[in-house]
């Protein structure tokens, strides 16, 4: 878990494979579920209904029988219910970047619906107000890793934290 473009998904897959696990995203397994882009959903439905999908993916995904790695949207954490079940079902991880690269990485990506259109001083206030708030939540994980590096690098920083086997 970790706020929007600290590399959930790139570092997620690679920790995945490093341990022989599946690999799911649950923004990517929302839109497979609703045939909608994120966007489109915030869009025609807006930020709670989104909220509730993220409940309702992370709780079936905590409860498979086998070990998956999961990489979940930036705010799905920052809810009691969803951090208490985190926490209590697995090994959670918070990746962490520095408001300065997430603000860098945001402003060359697309398809945010939380920071689209917003100029760079904007999408900094946006970022620090975020990660205030979200930052209680984060800070619950069993572990945290700075993601700067190689995916790679970042991938075995965890498992070494952990102390997964490979």
């Amino acid at each position: 878990m970790g706020f929007m473009a600290v590399g959930k998904s790139t570092v997620g897959k690679v920790l995945a494979e490093r341990l022989g696990y599946p690999f799911v995203d649950t923004d990517a397994a929302i839109v497979a579920e609703k045939k909608m882009a994120i966007s489109d959903i915030f869009a025609q439905h807006g930020e709670a209904y989104f909220r509730s999908l993220e409940g309702k993916t992370i709780s079936k995904l905590l409860m498979l029988d086998h070990p998956h790695v999961i990489s979940t949207g930036g705010g799905l954490p920052c809810s009691e219910a969803n951090i208490d079940s985190i926490i209590q079902y697995s090994h959670s991880v918070t990746l962490q970047l520095g408001v300065g690269r997430i603000v860098e990485r945001l402003s060359h990506s697309q398809d945010r619906p939380l920071a689209d259109r917003l100029t760079d001083s904007q999408l900094r206030k946006m970022v620090e107000s975020k990660l205030k708030h979200r930052r209680e939540y984060y800070n619950r994980a069993d572990v945290q890793v700075r993601s700067i590096g190689k995916p790679a690098s970042i991938a075995d920083r965890i498992i070494k934290k952990l102390k997964l086997q490979q």
